[in-house]
């Protein structure tokens, strides 16, 4: 799935820092929903996530985790 994330009104507010924390957090997530993240990129307004799950697997469910999760951190 290619999935992307923006940031509300595409304000210009993400680091590089911000950045690879977001990668650590999605790729823990993704993992303990056993999928993986294959590729992930980003700018200062969107990030890009490209992850290999099964067909069957909840998406917007996962989506939904992986937005609460990385905002609470």
């Amino acid at each position: 799935y290619h999935i992307i994330l923006t940031v509300k009104y595409r304000h210009k507010c993400l680091t590089r820092a911000m950045l690879a924390r977001m990668r650590d957090i999605f790729e823990r997530v993704s993992s303990s929903w056993r999928c993986r993240l294959v590729e992930f990129g980003g700018e200062e307004d969107h990030v890009h996530l490209l992850v290999e799950a099964h067909p069957s697997m909840n998406l917007a469910r996962f989506v939904g985790n992986l937005k609460t999760v990385s905002s609470r951190y």
